[in-house]
């Protein structure tokens, strides 16, 4: 049987997932020359052997394999900081020659990200970049240098309850001059809005506490351009949701901050009773209640639950139905156009 020509397996790669792309590659060798390219163009290394392999095939291997990888994520969840401690050299080599690089993921310790900047040097410029805050000059030195990062995702420690994404104070208002999103605890984004075009803001898993809502808003108020797109994480009792969610909204409203999209994820506290009698009362109050007029020119409105003690979807998609919230909230709120609630979308 004659075998295609590569370049009709090229394109008939461009149709192909991954999985498929790497049976393709094993068709000859030329194939596999040509199909390289989009193998390595988004990678994801999840534990100590797929590490060890990608880092060993960058300094080891084919040098054109280098200019490949665009997208790169370290995540290994499990594997041993011991472990990791030893490949901390290999990244650090492998990140030195992979110099077309436009997005990284560091969800490591921040123990071994401090290892792996220790001596570094990269030639890439980043788009985005997802990584612990590490107390270090070469850190330091490589945020001021990756001046066209637009997205910018502060992780605290993945293996401890440390979130080292405080340690940003009084940055360089050279640093980061392009910074379009950025995902970090109130602290981290208190020291980053001000003065850059940041127009989507997210507190992460970070919990937004009561007393930063007073400053909150002003905060937001700093960029240098409006925020479009605004998505927080509130923890309180229940019976303070209601006054809590409405505080927020008058941050916003007194400080000319008004988003087009909102995110709210209520984080239950850990003794949050389980009885629903307990709990849906404030939560039902808290959706009447809620001055959703204070936040002109909203389009979508998302509230979603982290640790909820009870089922809270089906109940309250009743409970929105029956109470006619959904006209209540677009007459306060008109240019309101889509609502999901605790993850069910409702019309």
């Amino acid at each position: 049987m004659v075998p295609l020509p590569v370049d009709i397996v090229l394109c008939i790669g461009e149709y192909c997932n991954r999985n498929e792309l790497c049976v393709l590659s094993l068709l000859s060798k030329a194939t596999c020359d040509g199909i390289a390219a989009s193998l390595y163009r988004e990678i994801t290394l999840g534990n100590r052997k797929s590490i060890d392999s990608f880092c060993n095939a960058i300094i080891n291997g084919r040098t054109e394999l280098r200019n490949y990888p665009r997208t790169l994520s370290f995540s290994p969840r499990t594997t041993l900081i011991k472990t990791l401690n030893t490949l901390a050299p290999h990244i650090r080599q492998a990140l030195a020659l992979t110099i077309n690089l436009t997005e990284l993921t560091l969800a490591l310790p921040s123990k071994i990200v401090k290892a792996v900047f220790r001596d570094a040097r990269f030639a890439f410029k980043l788009c985005k970049f997802v990584c612990p805050l590490i107390p270090q000059t070469k850190f330091s030195r490589f945020l001021r240098e990756q001046y066209m990062i637009k997205d910018l995702v502060i992780l605290g420690d993945v293996r401890g309850k440390i979130n080292v994404g405080t340690l940003i104070r009084n940055p360089d208002e050279n640093l980061l001059p392009n910074l379009e999103f950025v995902s970090a605890n109130y602290d981290t984004l208190s020291a980053l809005i001000p003065g850059r075009p940041i127009g989507r803001v997210t507190t992460g898993t970070a919990l937004l506490g009561i007393p930063h809502f007073q400053t909150f808003g002003a905060t937001l108020a700093q960029s240098s351009v409006p925020i479009h797109s605004l998505s927080v994480c509130i923890s309180c009792a229940p019976f303070l949701l209601g006054a809590v969610v409405n505080h927020l909204f008058e941050s916003l409203n007194e400080n000319q901050v008004f988003p087009r999209v909102l995110s709210m994820t209520l984080v239950f506290p850990e003794r949050t009773p389980s009885d629903p009698r307990m709990l849906y009362p404030h939560i039902q109050e808290c959706l009447q209640l809620m001055k959703i007029g204070d936040l002109e020119g909203l389009e979508v409105l998302d509230i979603s639950a982290r640790d909820s003690p009870c089922p809270l979807t089906t109940e309250f998609a009743c409970i929105v139905n029956n109470l006619s919230l959904i006209p209540l909230w677009k007459n306060l709120c008109p240019s309101l156009k889509q609502i999901t609630l605790f993850g069910e979308h409702l019309e």
